[in-house]
């Protein structure tokens, strides 16, 4: 597959959106997280299967395949690929999914783009369970970390300070009466080694659409 001058690394997948019409289901988007590395008989044999498994007609494995190589070919261009360095660069991402046309997900957490730590496909699996969404939805939710986290690299460095947590010991209010023990918002071991690992602080909130 034909790569771009200032092609971003090899593990640094590419977000790419298809529309497709005419599957099973009719109309769907799906998200493909693509290697910039891929060869051309990588995505032949990805297409190929891809198709059969929307059930769809085999002439729309060029379409799928020109779709992809367009839009990898764009991100390598304009994307600046990731900087690693000793000092952290935090950055505050926020996600609004909308999940099969019925399932809301709102999340923010800080980042550190000079991290390697955990990749978004390694973070969007990990919300995914803690938030009770399917896995099948974890190349969406990577697909939108990878799109912020590239808006991000084109943006100036904020490096926001992390927020100082408030923490209560049972001391009297000004009224007098004790104020509640705040509960952890470490609801598992899993979130709590992702928050470790970015120093951030998990707020995920998933909704029916009204």
């Amino acid at each position: 597959m034909a790569q771009a001058a200032a092609a971003p690394p090899a593990d640094d997948l590419v977000p790419v959106q298809l529309a497709l019409n005419g599957t099973r289901e009719g109309a769907v988007q799906e998200w493909v997280l693509w290697p910039p590395a891929a060869t051309d008989a990588d995505l032949s044999d990805f297409t190929e299967s891809l198709v059969g498994d929307l059930g769809l007609q085999p002439e729309l494995k060029q379409p799928v395949t020109e779709a992809i190589v367009a839009q990898v070919t764009d991100w390598c261009n304009s994307v600046r690929p990731p900087a690693r360095g000793p000092a952290p660069r935090r950055e505050l991402i926020r996600l609004d999914l909308v999940l099969d046309g019925s399932l809301r997900l709102r999340d923010q957490f800080w980042w550190d783009l000079h991290s390697d730590t955990l990749t978004p496909e390694e973070f969007a699996a990990e919300l995914c369970a803690d938030s009770g969404v399917d896995a099948r939805h974890g190349a969406a939710v990577a697909a939108a970390i990878r799109i912020e986290l590239a808006k991000l690299r084109q943006a100036p460095p904020t490096n926001l300070p992390l927020p100082t947590p408030r923490i209560v010991e049972g001391k009297p209010a000004d009224n007098g009466k004790q104020e509640a023990q705040l509960q952890s918002v470490y609801a598992s071991r899993s979130a709590a080694r992702l928050l470790a690992s970015h120093a951030a602080g998990l707020v995920s909130t998933v909704a029916a659409l009204l």
